[in-house]
Order: structure tokens, then C-alpha cells, then sequence
């Protein structure tokens, strides 16, 4: 239950009483199935508790949509539960930008990761993220807005809606929300006399741990979101604007008397690209050369968020063709010897991604006809 959830959460050093992303990459829910199938069969309903995010409802309905894994043509229900408005607020807010059809898939990748991830956005992603937040007020509000078709708040109460629409109302740009130092608090009390060290503090957690589990997470990647709460970075773009997102309250003590004190009260040690970088249905991702991996988690992700567009958006399959492949990745990526900031146009090295072509299987059959 949540209960349980959040007594998980605090038997984790350094995980925090809120949870903003889960432990574990996307998973389709119909692989778990055990009622009777078919068209005519009732929808297939799920219920997901504390899972965190979005990432197990997107992963599931964009692979329904391109026709990919058991029950494609089945409808899906999907019922809800976190033990705090603030991260059930947040599934809101992914899915809210998961189904902004009216940005490039690409664009609205890197917004998704960089708002799903990072404590700091960049400035012109604040502006989105309270443009977002304005329509998930008018959601709570009035039922109404982009989302209404999709989602069914009735089996709230309405204290827990209008917690809903408190949370939602503290991400519009304005808010003051110093994520950087709360952060840093945050940083302080789990260290403690090794807050100076930390850097080899967190190196070891690396080597020792984090490498055998999941290789594909690049060390530098890891070091600079241990550092700043920076998952994903893009073109050497300026990060000083909060994620208004990641912001929550927790009870506390204060004077001998029980407050709840508003702050950033999320991980600070087990990062964000466990729950959308350390899998792909792509083996190529996975590849080494010189025995370094080709790529990183943030390339993963990268083609988890993009390939979940894709389908939603075509209903095809995705993929990336091969000569492509090598200069697929997210902008911050160190894989195969790049820097940060490779895709500045003063820069050498590969081509800017808004040139790589990514196609469905049916866009290759195109092309043999074609040839032929």
C-alpha cells in the first residue's frame, strides 16, 4: 500500500520520502495478463501502485498502438494510486507532454526527459511546464482540456483534487522553489562529514555497485547528476530555471511542534535513468567497441521516449535505420568518444540529429517497392 511505499522510500539512504521515478524500466502490463483475451473481451485494467511515473502506461498504450506485444486491439484501463498529490500530479503533467502532438516528437522527447529528470530546466521548458500546468487546472478544474478524453478524476474526493490543483498551481513560472539549494540540503545531511568528498564518495558507489548492474550508465552521465541533479543535458543549453515539478511537501519538526516544510524531498542517490535508460528492445544499444559501450543510458532513453511517440503518433512500429544508428543519440551523450555540446554547429563530429531519419517497418517495405 502507500503506506508501505513511503516506509520503503526511507529505508533507502538517500531516496527521500518522495519518489518521482521508479526502480525499474517500463514494463508492458499485458505481458502480465491471466483473464481471457480477445476483441470481445472486457478492457484489460491495471492498477499501479507507487510506481513513480508515467513510464509503464506509455510503454504499454504505445506498443497497443503500433499493434506490438499480446491484445493489441484491446481497450486499456489503467487505475492510479500514489500515496502523495505530488506524484500523481506528476503523472499528469508526463502524460500531458507525451500527448502534446502538436510539438516534434524529438523536441518533445528532450522536453520529456529533461522535465522527467533533471531538478533544473531550461528556461524556455520552465515556460512550458507552467503553459502545462495551466491546462491541468483547467483539467481539475472544469474537466476540461486536452487530456478529458483520457482521464477519469470522478473516483477522487474533492480535498484530493483540490490538492491535486495546490501542486499543479505551484509549478506555473514565478513560484519561488530555490531547487538548487534544497537540493544542496539534501546533499549535506546525506553525506555529511563526506559532503566534501563526495565526489569520491560517489565514485565508489559506481565502481563497486552501479557498473555491473547497469554498464550502459555512462560514469560522467552519473557523476554530474550525483553532483547537480542534471540527468540529461542538451547543447550546451543554460540550465537556471527550476523543475517546479519536483517540488513537495514533508512532514517534519520544527520547534517542537509537527509542520510540513515545502522543498525538494526527492532522490538524491538512485538516478533517473534506471527507470527509462537501461533497456531497449534495440541490442544495438548494448553494443561495444574497444570494449566501451557505443552508447549510453541517455541514449536509451532517448529511443524509449522517441520510439513511444512515434508509435503513439503513426501506429507503426519503430526503429532506427543502420546508417543512422551511429549518430542517434541524445545531446548530451559522451558515447564512442564525443563531447558535450557535439552538435553545435561550430563543432566537428557527427550531424545534427533533426537530419537522422527514423522509420517504422512499414516505411522499409515502402522502400523496397520503391527500389524495385
Amino acid at each position: 500500500n502507500g503506506l508501505n511505499g513511503s516506509r520503503m522510500a526511507h529505508q533507502l539512504p538517500g531516496a527521500g520520502p518522495h519518489r518521482f521515478w521508479g526502480f525499474s524500466p517500463p514494463y508492458d502490463v499485458r505481458e502480465a495478463a491471466t483473464v481471457p483475451s480477445g476483441e470481445d473481451a472486457a478492457p484489460h485494467s491495471t492498477l499501479l501502485l507507487c510506481a513513480g511515473d508515467a513510464r509503464h502506461i506509455l510503454h504499454t498504450i504505445a506498443r497497443a498502438r503500433a499493434k506490438e506485444g499480446p491484445d493489441a486491439e484491446r481497450e486499456l484501463e489503467f487505475a492510479v494510486y500514489e500515496d502523495t498529490p505530488e506524484a500523481l500530479a506528476r503523472h499528469l503533467l508526463l502524460l500531458s507532454i507525451a500527448l502534446d502532438f502538436e510539438l516534434p516528437r524529438r523536441e518533445r522527447a528532450e522536453i520529456f526527459l529533461e522535465v522527467f529528470a533533471n531538478v533544473v530546466l531550461r528556461e524556455r521548458t520552465a515556460a512550458y511546464v507552467g503553459a502545462r500546468a495551466q491546462e491541468l487546472k483547467r483539467l481539475l478544474a472544469r474537466d476540461e482540456g486536452p487530456l478529458a478524453p483520457f482521464i477519469d478524476l470522478s473516483a477522487l474526493k474533492m480535498k484530493q483534487k483540490d490538492a491535486l490543483e495546490e501542486v499543479v498551481g505551484t509549478w506555473l513560472e514565478g513560484v519561488p522553489f530555490d531547487v538548487v539549494r534544497m537540493r544542496d540540503e539534501r546533499l549535506r545531511a546525506f553525506y555529511g562529514e563526506r559532503y566534501e568528498n563526495r565526489r569520491n564518495v560517489l565514485d565508489w558507489d559506481y565502481s563497486m555497485g552501479l557498473v555491473e548492474t547497469a554498464p550502459v550508465i555512462h560514469r560522467v552521465h552519473f557523476r554530474e547528476w550525483r553532483m547537480s541533479g542534471v540527468a540529461f543535458e542538451l547543447r550546451d543549453a543554460a540550465y537556471d530555471s527550476p523543475n517546479r515539478s519536483l517540488a513537495s511537501s514533508a512532514a517534519g519538526r520544527q520547534r517542537g511542534a509537527s509542520v510540513l516544510k515545502r522543498g525538494f524531498w526527492g532522490d538524491v542517490v538512485n538516478s533517473p535513468y534506471s527507470a527509462l535508460g537501461i533497456e531497449c528492445d534495440d541490442t544495438r544499444f548494448f553494443g561495444k567497441r574497444s570494449d566501451q559501450h557505443v552508447k549510453t543510458a541517455c541514449d536509451v532513453a532517448y529511443y524509449n521516449v522517441v520510439g513511444w511517440f512515434h508509435r503513439l503518433e503513426t501506429g507503426k512500429p519503430f526503429s532506427v535505420k543502420q546508417e543512422d544508428f551511429e549518430d542517434f543519440a541524445y545531446g548530451s551523450s559522451v558515447g564512442a568518444g564525443w563531447q558535450k555540446g557535439f552538435l553545435r554547429s561550430d563543432q566537428p563530429g557527427p550531424r545534427p540529429l533533426a537530419q537522422i531519419e527514423e522509420v517504422g517497418a512499414d516505411d522499409e517495405e515502402e522502400e523496397e517497392e520503391e527500389e524495385e
